[in-house]
């Protein structure tokens, strides 16, 4: 099986697995839903409802389903250990008043904290490891768009301009 199918048939049911689990969730409570996409608080919640068991689904589609590279996977895995065993090894530091630009729901822990300079401990978390995998795939399929599919449209007879168009929106990232 040529790999690129199969990169993109995996990176496919990831995304059906997880636009179920929105369907299911947001049925139950009978909202309206937009499952185009996966937001942080949207996969937070998952490691909330779906504890464990979504993580091992998630681990199992990513990992063994081959949707990192082998060093891409390796990250992968240190980052979930560092989430896992709440790690404090990741700092920021700035100058004070940025701190009132974050987020009211910005965690994080001080370090330092003076009249112009800080420096904060933030901690990992799932959503951490779902946007590096998520940002791994992505880059992936675009890699696969670029070079196998663009190419091939002209033989197919696509119009110039809609080639230029699909092109610009490539390159724009």
């Amino acid at each position: 099986m040529d790999p690129d199918y199969r990169y993109l048939r995996n990176a496919h049911k990831l995304m059906l697995y997880l636009q179920e689990l929105i369907t299911l969730t947001m049925a139950s409570f009978g909202a309206e839903l937009d499952s185009s996409y996966i937001s942080r608080a949207r996969f937070l919640r998952f490691m909330e409802l779906g504890g464990d068991k979504f993580k091992r689904d998630f681990d199992e589609m990513v990992l063994k389903g081959g949707l990192l590279s082998q060093s891409a996977a390796e990250r992968y895995k240190i980052l979930r250990h560092k989430v896992a065993s709440k790690a404090r090894d990741r700092f920021l530091a700035g100058k004070a008043a940025e701190l009132a630009l974050f987020p009211p729901d910005f965690r994080y822990e001080v370090v330092h904290l003076d009249s112009h300079d800080y420096k904060i401990s933030v901690p990992y978390s799932w959503g951490d490891l779902g946007y590096f995998a998520f940002s791994a795939i992505a880059e992936r399929i675009a890699s696969i768009v670029e070079t196998r599919l663009v190419p091939r449209l002209r033989s197919f007879g696509s119009p110039t301009e809609s080639l230029e168009r699909l092109d610009k929106i490539m390159n724009q990232g």
